[in-house]
């Protein structure tokens, strides 16, 4: 299997002959079809992440996640990606807020003289056996998100209020109806 990438790559020789074996991954899909869809896939990845601002240090942790083999993880860094791709394709002008030793939201967008600060977040789907059910998903759900942004999220959230700046949770769902379902709220 070989993948045709640039020599500077996220996704290079190395990272296919390391996660070649990698069972209800992701990455299996992916490398199944290296020559089509799952070669562009990796090229997009790679191409964003390239485009991203910060040091190699800083982005470190994005770059482990977006190679990880785990699907959260990967899913998780992915849709963090997607969502500083979104709004600076829109001419926006979203940097990464570097961490440190508290918990910081992932990025500050910047217009004329306001700030807004974003935490993406992704709610995966529960493993709760009571959420195949229709009736019972959409409840369980919403008591997720909720403890998602109370429970989790709350830290980063209130980064935004300290700095005087509105405070935006991004929440990826693939809860509900096992599709993307993108939430917006607003702190």
């Amino acid at each position: 299997m070989e993948i045709a990438m640039t020599v500077n790559a996220l996704f290079d020789d190395n990272w296919a002959k390391s996660v070649k074996d990698a069972q209800s991954s992701w990455v299996s899909d992916v490398l199944r079809d290296i020559n089509g869809p799952g070669g562009t896939y990796l090229k997009c990845i790679s191409e964003w992440f390239s485009e991203l601002p910060g040091s190699n240090k800083q982005k470190n942790h994005l770059k482990a996640s977006l190679k990880s083999t785990d699907n959260a993880a990967h899913l998780g860094a992915v849709n963090e990606l997607s969502w500083w791709k979104f709004l600076t394709s829109r001419g926006f002008t979203l940097e990464p807020i570097p961490t440190g030793k508290l918990k910081t939201p992932d990025f500050v967008l910047k217009y004329e003289d306001y700030c807004v600060i974003f935490e993406v977040t992704t709610l995966n789907p529960s493993k709760d056996e009571c959420c195949k059910e229709i009736n019972y998903s959409q409840e369980k759900s919403l008591n997720r998100i909720i403890a998602k942004a109370f429970e989790e999220k709350l830290d980063q959230l209130k980064y935004g209020h300290q700095k005087r700046s509105p405070s935006v949770l991004v929440l990826y769902n693939y809860d509900e109806w096992t599709a993307p379902c993108v939430r917006i709220v607003v702190a």
